[in-house]
């Protein structure tokens, strides 16, 4: 099953975004953190707060929330038995367990919390390694995930079989040099939908997770296109992080070198709220039921930030 992500997308798919209006201006609350110096990962699991981190001997941690409490810290970076040979990466998930790819790299390791440590609860073995990206296990047993830039498509994997049952396929440019490729973009899912954000155009695609079709797509053609192939600096970036809650899309988006935004909008396309931050949180993940975002910045490497975002 392959879609093609070019122009060929109909008038009924195609919607111009909201008009936000106005804006709601957050002052975060600084959580002090002095084990872990710059998190790869983060993700939210009930009342706990996991990070990934490879510039420490211990690459995993749990904390208790609201106040950054460490509960416990596991794996090791190694070639022995149980420890990461690669770097770890959470499998987004909306169940109770937490789930690790990096052991290996075909192997995927879940975790349950019991009595302040992680237990293994469950193992997964890929039939090949691919080029790995934002990571998701949905319905128990499909595996979704981006191969951008290595390969640019979306993969969803049985992992009961082992089989590849749905793939969209991402236009490329042509030329060689893939991170300046003009539709590159970062994806989230949840049970329903996949949701891509384009990093170099104001656009971000819905599809369904069910048969992989799109069946929304948000663009704001008065935003232009500016990437000078192999010049970062002069190279306009514009979605950098996205998150699909079990409500809303969280899309953190880059409107000139020091500003950033997040719009929060619903699954039919329709806006909900926009967000500035005092400090923006590039890595984020948003509690949907406190209504509570935590994030970290890299400039302030010894904190995390929780912004209260409200009742949407």
């Amino acid at each position: 099953m392959l879609l093609l992500l070019g122009a060929c997308t109909s008038i009924k798919e195609e919607m111009a975004f909201p008009d936000f209006g106005e804006e709601e201006e957050l002052t975060g609350d600084t959580l002090a953190c002095r084990e872990i110096i710059a998190p790869d990962f983060l993700l939210l699991k009930g009342k706990s707060l996991f990070v990934a981190s490879t510039r420490s001997d211990t690459v995993l941690w749990k904390y208790a929330l609201p106040d950054m409490t460490l509960q416990c810290r596991w794996g090791i970076r190694g070639q022995g038995k149980d420890e990461f040979s690669l770097f770890p990466m959470f499998c987004r998930n909306f169940t109770d367990t937490l789930f690790v790819w990096g052991y290996t790299p075909v192997t995927i390791k879940g975790f349950i919390a019991d009595e302040g440590r992680m237990k293994p609860a469950r193992e997964f073995k890929l039939h090949q390694y691919e080029g790995f990206n934002q990571m998701h296990i949905l319905h128990d047993s499909l595996l979704i995930y981006s191969t951008i830039p290595s390969e640019f498509a979306i993969k969803k994997i049985n992992l009961n079989t082992g089989n590849q049952c749905g793939q969209i396929d991402i236009e490329q440019d042509d030329h060689q040099e893939t991170f300046f490729y003009t539709n590159r973009g970062i994806m989230s899912a949840n049970e329903d939908y996949i949701v891509y954000a384009y990093c170099y155009k104001k656009q971000i695609d819905i599809y369904r997770v069910s048969d992989m079709k799109l069946c929304r797509r948000l663009v704001d053609r008065d935003v232009r296109t500016e990437i000078r192939i192999g010049n970062l600096q002069d190279t306009k970036f514009r979605y950098v992080n996205v998150l699909a809650g079990r409500k809303y899309i969280y899309a953190l988006y880059k409107e000139t070198n020091e500003e950033y935004c997040m719009e929060v909008i619903d699954y039919k396309g329709e806006k909900m709220r926009k967000y500035r931050f005092d400090i923006p949180p590039l890595l984020f993940d948003v509690d949907e039921e406190s209504g509570v975002l935590y994030g970290f910045n890299e400039d302030l490497e010894d904190y995390f930030f929780r912004y209260n975002l409200g009742q949407l």
